[in-house]
């Protein structure tokens, strides 16, 4: 008897346990996610503001959701909150240059220490009219005045510490060092996808029947001359346009997964890598200000942004079981959200840090492709000549000494 009642004791035991995991939430499953994934000794409570820039404004009631749940997570690993601002594209720019002036004016009438914050039970501490943290860049013009004014914290020391090192593994090294000035970093690019590739394609059709039966020799558009001159002196195809998307000879441009979409009638070669303007990155990119009341801790987001999914989806996506659902790593959009959320990816960080999309059409296989494409992109340096201001104070030129008196 004692023996079936453990039995049916441990039975119900397990099967409460299951009941268990089958109830939790996806945000319950991201809390879980976080705290593997937490950092150690963050104190004190932090809350740091953060400009949120869109084309349109977010309804209000998603934003405040999105920004509760981002921050349930964030206070597990960061001991942090952001004070998201939301902000259009449209008036931005100007919005920054005031805000700014206002926590320079704040800042030089604050005569308290700023360090006698009182928190109570699991609160964060307030926004303060002295405390800006961080701010979207989205041009190389914004970038350099805000250098120039002595607006920036700058993050080449974060980069190269061993904290923050292995960020490259995220963001595209190529992009983080095109990003940088004279050899330093005053902002993190937002890696997104740029350039196309320029692939030759030969029908092996057309190559076998003239000898060239693995087309060793067709390695680029230059080097297909003498195959293209017999297809025509056979009268098979007149060669006008090397696009011709008929032509057994061509070049067609597109991204890196068109590769997998070749025939395998043809033969592929990439005729060239994807290039990109270098202004392109200073299109988008996050920096910390001056004004921030903890720089790290602010670098620490930027990082988490930058190359956690959890995080990177919530921005790009809203709330989590409400605006976009996560299923085993991807995410699927509901028919009718109660409201919409809407940000331009562009504009809240590394792309490649999110969790695909099915309803995009996106896989975790596309984009590690992207990554590869933007790893191998030659950049070409459109921008106009800066100089960083000089470290050194200026030097009043000495007064010449009084002349002697003529005796």
């Amino acid at each position: 008897m004692m023996k079936r009642f453990l039995g049916l004791f441990l039975l119900l035991t397990m099967l409460c346990l299951a009941l268990v995991g089958c109830g939790k939430s996806d945000l319950d499953k991201s809390k879980e996610y976080i705290e593997k994934h937490q950092l150690v000794d963050l104190n004190p409570k932090r809350t740091l503001s953060f400009c949120l820039v869109t084309d349109e404004k977010l309804n209000v009631a998603a934003l405040s959701t999105m920004e509760n749940q981002f921050n349930a997570l964030l206070e597990i690993s960061h001991n942090t909150h952001l004070d998201f601002i939301n902000l259009t594209t449209a008036e931005y720019a100007a919005w920054l240059d005031m805000k700014l002036d206002a926590v320079e004016d704040a800042r030089e009438a604050d005569t308290g220490s700023g360090d006698n914050e009182i928190v109570l039970g699991n609160m964060f501490p307030e926004i303060k009219d002295t405390q800006f943290d961080i701010l979207l860049v989205t041009s190389f013009e914004m970038l350099t005045e805000l250098i120039d004014a002595e607006r920036l914290y700058e993050l080449t020391d974060f980069l190269a510490s061993t904290k923050y090192r292995n960020i490259k593994n995220y963001i595209t090294e190529s992009f983080l060092t095109e990003a940088k000035i004279d050899g330093r970093t005053f902002a993190i690019p937002n890696c997104t996808l740029m350039g196309e590739y320029e692939y030759l394609l030969v029908d092996k059709a057309a190559a076998e029947k003239f000898g060239y039966f693995h087309a060793s020799d067709l390695t680029n558009w230059e080097s297909t001359a003498s195959l293209r001159a017999l297809i025509e002196g056979s009268g098979d195809y007149t060669f006008t346009d090397p696009y011709d998307a008929n032509a057994p000879i061509r070049l067609v441009k597109g991204n890196y997964e068109m590769r997998t979409e070749f025939d395998s009638d043809c033969f592929w070669y990439v005729e060239k890598t994807p290039t990109a303007n270098r202004s392109a990155i200073f299109s988008s990119m996050f920096a910390i200000s001056a004004y921030s009341i903890d720089p790290d801790r602010a670098m620490q987001v930027l990082y988490a942004i930058n190359s956690n999914p959890e995080y990177r989806t919530m921005l790009q996506y809203g709330v989590l079981n409400t605006t976009y659902r996560l299923e085993n790593g991807v995410v699927e959009f509901p028919e009718n959200p109660p409201y919409g959320y809407s940000v331009n990816p562009y504009y809240v960080g590394n792309y490649f840090a999110l969790y695909p999309a099915k309803d995009l059409g996106e896989t975790a296989e596309l984009m590690s492709g992207w990554k590869i494409q933007n790893s191998e992109l030659t950049f070409t340096d459109d921008l106009p000549e800066y100089t960083l201001p000089s470290d050194e104070p200026e030097q009043t030129p000495a007064e010449p000494a009084p002349s002697e008196p003529e005796a």
